[in-house]
């Protein structure tokens, strides 16, 4: 199973980094428009814009694999998760600068 790229336009982003942060709301759908700014490990990135930082997870790396350009402006739909007691963004699809959308597959457990 791998990330099903689309195209389309991007929608407006709803919320920054900061409001995210400093009032996250489990399960919220948020829209962000972020720069891809450091990939940890599996489908695990970093993310900014000029409010603030959050880590951005596309969840099950053992089934599909995730490929972000590092550096590069995306706009992305998530539902925030609090893990371990820190806000995250829970990515569900993404729009590249080229117009292509990655949209995560959603995996049933």
């Amino acid at each position: 199973m791998n990330p099903i790229p689309a195209s389309g336009a991007a929608p407006t982003p709803t919320r920054r980094i900061a409001q995210i942060l400093a009032n996250p709301v489990y399960d919220q759908r948020v829209v962000v428009r972020v720069r891809v700014t450091f990939h940890l490990e599996g489908n695990e990135y970093l993310v900014s814009d000029s409010s603030g930082q959050i880590l951005a997870d596309a969840d099950h790396p053992h089934l599909y694999t995730l490929r972000l350009p590092i550096g590069a402006m995306v706009t992305m739909e998530a539902e925030v998760d609090i893990y371990r007691g820190r806000p995250e963004l829970d990515i569900l699809r993404v729009w590249l600068p080229n117009h292509t959308v990655i949209v995560i597959p959603r995996v049933v457990e």
